[in-house]
């Protein structure tokens, strides 16, 4: 008999940037039913501030899956930097980098591709 593969069920994840002159982050919270939440440093809370459509929200989150990200090691900061957190299993883990040291392609895809979608929302 072979173990059944359970995948980690992963219902948010956090996306965004910051860094450089400021030192100030913009990080979003995104759903898996698409609720998308901006997060207020001074009152260290998330603001929603729109929804992703459902069917974009369930593509983002297979990809998600795909791309194993809990179990990615990237850590290269820099000026600017960039991060995906995601959580699952009883452990977190964030992915930054910089414009000069990238990730894979299809981590830095994922992320301009999650980011544009937000973006978009307001």
């Amino acid at each position: 008999e072979k173990p059944i593969e359970t995948k980690t069920e992963l219902t948010s994840f956090i996306i965004g940037e910051g860094g450089g002159f400021t030192g100030k982050y913009i990080l979003y919270r995104l759903s898996s039913n698409g609720k998308t939440e901006l997060y207020r440093e001074e009152s260290d809370t998330y603001q929603e501030i729109g929804n992703v459509e459902k069917t974009k929200a369930k593509e983002i989150f297979e990809e998600l899956i795909e791309l194993n990200l809990l179990d990615y090691e990237y850590y290269m900061p820099g000026n600017m930097n960039y991060r995906i957190t995601v959580s699952g299993e009883d452990r977190t883990n964030t992915i930054t980098w910089s414009d000069s040291r990238s990730p894979d392609d299809e981590v830095l895809f994922f992320y301009k591709k999650v980011m544009n979608e937000i973006r978009s929302l307001h």
